[in-house]
């Protein structure tokens, strides 16, 4: 999961958050972590500077959508 993580951040860091198989692999991640953790929260805080380049793909919207779930009212302003 770590190294998951760490390679979602380096494309997002590239800004190639346009790409498909980035969306995919941003919701195997979402699916795969436990709610209130700080995993959850990093990954959070990462996707939400970037909601609107992720959102317009169905994999994307289901990342946006489920951090929004699962963060709180301070961590989930997307």
């Amino acid at each position: 999961m770590k190294s998951l993580f760490d390679q979602i951040k380096g494309v997002i860091k590239k800004g190639a958050t346009i790409f498909t198989i980035l969306h995919k692999a941003m919701l195997e991640y979402m699916l795969n972590i436990r709610p209130g953790t700080t995993e959850a929260t990093e990954f959070i805080e990462h996707v939400k500077e970037h909601a609107a380049d992720i959102a317009f793909t169905k994999d994307g919207s289901q990342v946006v959508i489920r951090c929004m779930a699962l963060g709180t009212a301070k961590v989930s302003d997307i």
